[in-house]
């Protein structure tokens, strides 16, 4: 099993790797999964039993490959590579293997931009208190134009929902 900002999943290492005719595509019985993310994963928990050495700060580079809610990890670091299918794992199924219930991944609500941006925007105002006096008409456009671009950004978050 593996926790990610996704969620659960459970992850089997293949003992036979798919077929690439291409860095865009991996292909593994029939099925073709396309190139999705390419990223450094770092271990900050490992419980359990690995058929190899893992601790926390473990770090290693992973490419992901979907096809639906399925996806294929080709993981390396300076020693090996080794390639794993994922399937999601829903908060029922593991409740009925552990007896807990799961809590959902924390998501970032489009407030929460909001509210950063407007405390941005007040500390940008105290902090430029005192050069306003002394040249008002620049600073102050120049203030103006920079609250714009922090307020903006989370306006739009909002408005669109993308934080949701």
């Amino acid at each position: 099993m593996v926790e990610t900002d996704d969620g659960w999943f459970r992850a089997t290492v293949l003992d036979r790797w798919p077929t690439r005719s291409d860095s865009r595509t991996a292909v593994l019985a029939g099925k073709v999964y396309a190139r999705d993310e390419d990223y450094t994963a770092r271990v900050t928990y490992a419980a359990g039993a690995f058929n190899w050495r893992v601790q926390s700060g473990d770090q290693t580079r992973v490419v992901e490959y979907t096809a639906g809610q399925d996806s294929l990890a080709a993981e390396s670091d300076a020693h090996e590579l080794t390639w794993s299918k994922s399937t999601p794992l829903s908060a029922a199924q593991i409740k009925a293997w552990f007896g807990k219930v799961v809590a959902e991944p924390a998501k970032a609500s489009s407030s929460n931009y909001m509210t950063v941006a407007v405390v941005a925007c007040v500390l940008l105002g105290l902090l430029n208190l005192v050069p306003f006096f002394m040249a008002p008409g620049s600073v102050f456009g120049i203030t103006f134009f920079a609250a714009l671009l922090l307020l903006v950004p989370a306006w739009l978050v909002a408005k669109i929902g993308g934080g949701e």
